[in-house]
């Protein structure tokens, strides 16, 4: 949250979900597959603890926003980014 001159809190990560929306961006499930990397359909057990919840919202990775897969996906290797996040760089 960012707070900005006019006294209320900008929620910067939902404005990033919007932004990519709005440019068309890929969902998490379509990069995957542009990367030729693992469909995991409906199965978010790769997420960890944040993985039903993410099944909930969204009920395929197919479905997921791209920032949102990108940040809650378990780091590679000595990486800080899972394997979409790494290809995107």
């Amino acid at each position: 949250m960012v707070h900005n001159s006019q006294s209320f809190l900008l929620d910067v990560f939902a404005l990033d979900i919007q932004r990519a929306r709005d440019h068309g961006l890929a969902t998490y499930g379509i990069q995957r597959d542009d990367f030729e990397l693992e469909d995991l359909g409906n199965d978010f057990s790769s997420f960890g603890r944040k993985g039903e919840k993410l099944r909930r919202i969204y009920r395929s990775t197919w479905r997921m926003d791209a920032i949102v897969g990108v940040m809650a996906e378990p780091p590679v290797g000595n990486s800080i980014l899972g394997e979409v996040g790494t290809n995107l760089m």
